[in-house]
């Protein structure tokens, strides 16, 4: 997992969908799931995002999950912003704080990637998607 967690990723892409096109777990008819797809130089595709599940996280309870892009149902998945160069590693885009659905959730953590040209959109000061910076 380190020779991955040291790639340079080329190219980061935004990228949403909504909660009830996961497993049905914790759908939430007004929230959205999102997370970074990144391209690294061997053009290989993962998306990393916050979740549960198969984790491979930098510390404990940063509940970071990091999958081949393939892996993705790519019509539940929609491009939010444009493609952009986040100049750092696999590791340091994965070690983007402590999970939490309130305070730090996929869309905080999607929005605070380095370069990200997307910001969160909040319901009830919880964040519950992600849109274009303007």
């Amino acid at each position: 997992m380190n020779h991955l967690f040291n790639q340079k990723v080329i190219s980061a892409q935004a990228v949403t969908r909504k909660m009830s096109s996961s497993s049905g777990s914790g759908a939430i008819p007004f929230a959205s799931h999102s997370g970074t797809q990144v391209t690294l130089a061997d053009g290989s595709k993962y998306l990393i995002h916050k979740g549960t599940g198969s984790t491979f996280a930098t510390r404990a309870g940063n509940a970071t999950v990091i999958t081949p892009a393939s892996n993705m149902q790519t019509s539940n998945w929609q491009n939010v912003g444009p493609v952009y160069r986040p100049g750092t590693t696999v590791g340091k885009m994965m070690n983007n704080g402590q999970y939490s659905a309130l305070r730090n959730n996929c869309n905080d953590a999607t929005a605070n990637m380095p370069n990200a040209p997307v910001q969160t959109t909040k319901t009830f000061g919880v964040s519950t998607g992600i849109k274009p910076k303007k």
